[in-house]
């Protein structure tokens, strides 16, 4: 069903338990001032009651959903009772800390390392608590294992469980699971463009309901940019994720989701070693041939169908269709006993030429 939106921000939570000690004068300082608020309240509480003419401009408490969030879907408890260690990055943090990536976002969360893809284009290389998180990267509940930079121009907020959860999610890491939740349609109009010039990075999120029942949502993203000190680095990507929300009487609704995200880079060669460290070059040296290219072209659809039988009780059937394809040409420095001269448009000699193609894959 279509919610309105919020701005109240999920991020992690942390508690704090101390015991508490004060002297006894400052205990009865407290209590007094206590016992003087109350009957300050009590003498002006007719006055605090919103009056009748009031009555309908109180503000009710609403809930933000993504596509689909697995907390209160899989883990039907609130984040605070959850017995396991769960940080959720909500869109609030990402969009102020001005993130474009997914592993942008994963910056927030304890027990993260992110490895360097220098020398071959890898897609997004994380290791959640000391384990490779490969396999472990979810999309709207639904496994998204593949070979590709993840964007954040559609996520709502990324919810990170850590810890063995093979009950819940299947086979994967011991180190948990990482689910991107994607923006679902909202009952209220949104509109809302970025644009950043220095890397000449473009998003835009509109959302319109359409009657009372049906609301679409589009988010596009289009950038072209550049590393700093190295120009022959090139990140070109663009992306459209529509969605559209039917909400079919009081307890059914119909979400359709498609995510189309799409890249050609020139990745970064990096720079060559010498006798095990790297060689005193120049940060502006390439080593990589203009020729090299990393491409990727993902498709995403899904649809969620949902039924509530009461607030505690639901059920839901989600469906996925998905095609990857993957390809990189990329000319990479190897080690060397005496210091190489740098070119900066033509690999070395000794350079070698790594390709490597992951034909489409089709996931339902």
């Amino acid at each position: 069903m279509l919610r309105d939106e919020s701005d109240s921000d999920a991020n992690s939570i942390v508690r704090v338990s101390a015991p508490l000690r004060l002297p006894l004068g400052t205990l009865v300082v407290c209590a007094t001032s206590i016992l003087a608020m109350k009957a300050g309240h009590a003498d002006t509480g007719a006055s605090d009651q919103p009056n009748s003419d009031d009555s309908d401009r109180k503000l009710e408490e609403v809930a933000i959903d993504g596509v689909r969030p697995m907390l209160h879907d899989k883990l039907p408890q609130d984040l605070q009772d959850t017995p396991q260690s769960i940080t959720v990055v909500g869109q609030k943090l990402i969009s102020d800390q001005g993130a474009t990536r997914l592993e942008d976002a994963l910056k927030n969360v304890p027990g993260i390392t992110l490895n360097a893809g220098e020398g071959a284009a890898r897609g997004d290389t994380v290791n959640l608590r000391g384990f490779s998180a490969f396999n472990d990267f979810f999309l709207d509940g639904i496994r998204d294992a593949a070979v590709y930079s993840r964007d954040s121009f559609d996520l709502q907020e990324v919810e990170v469980i850590k810890g063995p959860s093979a009950v819940l999610f299947g086979r994967g890491s011991t180190g948990g699971a990482i689910n991107q939740v994607s923006k679902a349609p909202l009952a209220t109009a949104l509109f809302s463009v970025t644009a950043n010039v220095g890397s000449y990075r473009a998003t835009s999120d509109i959302n319109l309901p359409l009657t009372s029942s049906i609301a679409v949502r589009i988010n596009a993203m289009g950038e072209n940019s550049e590393v700093a000190d190295r120009d022959d680095v090139i990140n070109r990507r663009w992306g459209i994720a529509p969605a559209l929300t039917f909400s079919l009487g009081e307890s059914d609704s119909l979400t359709l989701a498609y995510l189309h995200q799409q890249e050609d880079n020139r990745p970064d060669a990096g720079i060559p070693f010498v006798n095990g460290e790297p060689a005193a070059v120049p940060r502006d040296a390439y080593y990589g041939l203009v020729s090299d290219r990393a491409t990727t072209d993902v498709d995403i659809g899904t649809a969620r169908f949902k039924h509530d039988f009461s607030p505690d009780l639901s059920i839901a059937d989600t469906l996925r269709y998905a095609h990857y394809t993957y390809d990189f040409i990329d000319n990479m420095p190897n080690s060397a006993p005496t210091s190489p001269r740098p070119t900066r448009r033509w690999a070395l000699s000794w350079s070698v030429a790594i390709r490597q193609a992951v034909p489409g894959s089709r996931v339902i």
